[in-house]
């Protein structure tokens, strides 16, 4: 499923409740340089056509204030998170964090106890851009799905950033953020996919340990995959493997 629209929704999202979407990506394309065997968006579709491009801070900005005259006061204020996310990567946008900036002054003008909320795949997490439009967000939610680099590879696939420098950078810059992982394993023997297993799990919780992050969202596939053989675990089980994350004394949200 892509998104049509720079702004999108609002949505009911499991982790984050009434959700106003942002979609820096351009319409009907998808732009990550993840390609994740679970993404709601398919499987990346190669590169762009030349006549299509990112949306500008003025387009953002447009859509954003056409999105508030529409819409009435009493439903604004059911807003709890306005968030980065959409048709892929949303820190790769080049002018990232002044629309982080920008969407900080729409919030605050048009509803200002919403959460400003960025979900991210901690790839370029320690780039200037996206330390400069930290200060505008309330919820930094980084991606973590593996604990070692084989189920990183089968489950994110990544263009260019490697496991080592990914973790790197959720060490340095994540404490105090908020770490979603998806959990998952494959049908497909061929596939290998499987975040699940003993040493798997024990791999991912010592790298939680060493970015000590305010909270952990734990949570299944819930929508179609473009791989088709995944399967989804159930909230019993989630809890399961929850429990032996507050065992260490982490905060972890089950979805």
């Amino acid at each position: 499923m892509l998104f049509n629209d720079i702004v999108f929704g609002p949505i009911h999202s499991r982790r984050l409740g009434t959700s106003l979407g942002i979609n820096l990506m351009p319409a009907k394309y998808k732009v990550c340089n993840f390609n994740c065997c679970y993404c709601e968006c398919g499987f990346n579709q190669g590169d762009l056509p030349k006549n299509v491009s990112l949306p500008s801070i003025n387009q953002i900005v447009t859509a954003l204030e056409k999105f508030a005259e529409k819409t009435p006061p009493e439903q604004l204020k059911k807003i709890n998170s306005i968030t980065f996310s959409g048709n892929g990567e949303p820190t790769l946008h080049p002018d990232f964090a002044e629309i982080a900036h920008m969407v900080s002054l729409f919030r605050f003008q048009y509803i200002p106890l919403a959460k400003i909320s960025l979900l991210t795949n901690a790839t370029r997490v320690g780039r200037e851009e996206v330390q400069n439009a930290k200060r505008h967000l309330d919820n930094l939610i980084l991606k973590l799905d593996s604990g070692t680099a084989e189920q990183y590879k089968k489950i994110n696939d990544p263009a260019v950033c490697n496991f080592d420098k990914m973790v790197n950078n959720l060490i340095r810059f994540g404490q105090g953020s908020i770490i979603q992982t998806l959990l998952l394993r494959s049908t497909n023997p061929e596939d290998g996919i499987d975040n699940t297993t003993t040493e798997e799990f024990a791999a991912y919780m010592k790298i939680l340990r060493q970015i000590k992050p305010k909270q952990i969202m734990l949570y299944g596939i819930d929508r179609e995959t473009p791989n088709v053989n995944l399967v989804k675990i159930e909230h019993e089980e989630l809890e399961n493997y929850a429990n032996r994350l507050r065992f260490i004394d982490m905060k972890v949200e089950v979805y």
